[in-house]
């Protein structure tokens, strides 16, 4: 390389020097990899590559030396260039064969690993889980469903679900599997031309959805004599072989029976308490129809002021049980999922609130006292309005303001309750604002008092009769017209209760009404006799023949209150 023999000394140092250097990193990088399965093999490989250059640095020297010849030293040089490679390339190849060996085994053994815990974790899960294959047979069956079912895994292993679940499951099964067959063929086509890098969709867009059926499976014990059955809540999912084929299902729920039980209880309730109050409402019109003749008769004047106190009794029981049936009614459709059609009839506002207000003002408290107090004052500015009629039920409405207003007399000792109405044309809603200067409702109160049985419990307010039902049953009936029931109160400056109403207006405009003046309220309702009607000239020959009237019923009671008032 260089004529100078010092120079060619020098770059042998240098070289010598490099070598030892880096054979000290290689040896200290090989013992930092100690704990390595090929740490050994990676080792030799390291020493064999120090002999062999240390044994080429040794002929050299001894070649400059002149020790050895040039024939031996070149000699040398060549077959250990040759055994080298050959040697050197077939230990690398092995260790990198070992190495590729050893990370398949990792992963191998991390798939064996999360098989495994996933197995674990479907077995021992709280929740049913279960496998088929293609053709609905039953691969997997978790301890969770043996508990509930009675089924141990070898007595339902291969055999298929649709032989396990009642007959009313069997459709939402075959819609699900043929859909989710469906589903999964076109995933396996879309995971394929993912894997060969046509696809342009995230992997996880490509896997189908899941779908939700509800299965009833008839539990062991039970399937001989009972019809005691698991509702079982199944989220189905599909799954792919190795080869990115449609394996078969899993399906993973909830043990739906303790809820469908309540269900069953719940609809059981509500039907029990619509017919109880149905039946308690039969009495009751009867003893307020014997109460009213024994009033209206000489008999009972001296003891009219008894008298007047079942009637108003019986009145408050019946509205109480009103209210108890409508809310029954509205529960059992919440059960059952009915969609109850929105009341369509048009009603006339400034009639029912002028009728309202004649029936507050003759309200009495369970004390046979008058609801509106004498320092109160009932306003109407509904009447004299025009108005437009609002699609919805009459005898709903009536009792919705009957019992705000009603409401509102309870808690209002002094002032004014105002009834007032308008008409947003542009929002094609029609609002009613009952207003009073009572004693107001607490942040905490306005909270509660829709719920049912809940009432405001601040000041005085837990001193007047009722069980909480009132405006719960507002709420039920705007929700039945659709509409809206808003509260705004102040503690000492009263409440104002707004209740919004979809109203086009295509019904035409309602009647203006005359607000007849306020009633003095005897102790029973006034009753004013009916003019006779017309007789036709055809019938005048039957004068002197008493009329002929049929009453058809199946209650002895309002039979008798028929004759009364006959």
């Amino acid at each position: 390389v260089s004529p100078s023999r010092w120079v060619r000394w020098l770059m042998f140092v240098f070289a010598l020097a490099g070598f030892m250097i880096s054979t000290v990193d290689q040896f200290v990088l090989a013992f930092a990899h100690r704990h390595d399965k090929l740490f050994w093999m990676k080792l030799g490989i390291v020493i064999y590559q120090a002999v062999l250059f240390f044994g080429y640095a040794v002929v050299w020297t001894l070649g400059r030396l002149g020790l050895v010849s040039s024939l031996f030293e070149q000699s040398y040089y060549a077959y250990n260039d040759s055994t080298v490679k050959v040697f050197q390339g077939i230990l690398l190849a092995i260790i990198r064969h070992r190495t590729d060996l050893l990370i398949i085994h990792r992963w191998w053994m991390a798939a064996m690993s999360a098989s495994q815990d996933l197995e674990t974790l479907v077995q021992k899960a709280r929740l049913p889980i279960f496998g088929l294959d293609m053709q609905g047979r039953v691969t997997v069956w978790n301890q969770s469903l043996e508990i509930l079912t009675g089924f141990t895994f070898k007595e339902v292993h291969e055999r298929k679900l649709a032989g396990l679940i009642s007959e009313k499951s069997r459709p939402n099964l075959e819609e699900a599997l043929s859909q989710l067959a469906d589903d999964v063929a076109k995933a396996s086509q879309n995971l394929a031309a993912k894997a060969q890098g046509q696809g342009t969709q995230k992997l996880d867009s490509l896997w189908p959805s899941s779908n939700l059926v509800e299965l009833a499976i008839p539990v062991k014990e039970a399937r001989g004599n009972s019809k005691q059955v698991r509702q079982m809540a199944m989220s189905f999912v599909p799954k792919l072989s190795e080869e990115g084929k449609p394996a078969g299902l899993m399906a993973v729920g909830q043990d739906l029976s303790e809820v469908s039980e309540l269900k069953f209880v719940q609809s059981r309730k509500s039907a029990l308490t619509a017919m109880l109050s149905h039946e308690i409402r039969s009495p009751l019109h009867g003893i307020m129809g014997l109460a009213g003749a024994l009033m209206d008769s000489p008999a009972g004047q001296p003891m009219s002021k008894q008298l007047g106190m079942i009637y108003a009794c019986s009145d408050r029981l019946l509205d109480l049980v009103t209210n108890v049936m409508f809310l029954a009614q509205q529960e059992k459709n919440h059960t059952e999922n009915k969609q109850v059609p929105r009341p369509s009839q048009p009603v006339s506002f400034p009639s029912i609130v002028d009728e309202v207000i004649t029936l507050t003002q003759i309200a009495v408290d369970k004390s046979n006292r008058k609801l509106l107090k004498s320092s109160v004052r009932l306003v109407n500015q509904v009447s004299c309005q025009s108005l437009p009629l609002v699609p919805g039920d009459r005898q709903k409405c009536v009792q919705l303001l009957y019992n705000l207003l009603t409401n509102a007399c309870k808690f209002t000792d002094k002032g004014t309750i105002t009834v007032d109405a308008k008409y947003l044309a542009e929002q094609q809603v029609f609002e009613i604002h009952v207003a009073d200067t009572g004693k107001g409702i607490s942040p905490e109160g306005m909270k509660r008092v829709f719920q049912p049985f809940e009432q405001e419990t601040s000041g005085d307010s837990r001193s007047f009769q009722g069980v909480g039902l009132g405006l719960s049953v507002c709420t039920e009936i705007v929700k039945l017209h659709g509409g809206e029931l808003r509260l705004a109160s102040e503690l000492g400056r009263g409440s104002t209760f707004t209740v919004s109403l979809p109203c086009d207006g295509s019904l035409g405009l309602a009647e203006k009404v005359v607000p007849e003046p306020a009633l003095t309220a005897p102790e029973a309702p006034p009753r004013p006799a009916t003019p006779a009607a017309p007789v036709p000239p055809l019938s005048l020959k039957l004068l002197d023949r008493p009329p002929l009237v049929l009453s058809v019923d199946d209650d002895e009671v309002n039979q008798e209150v028929v004759k009364n008032a006959l």
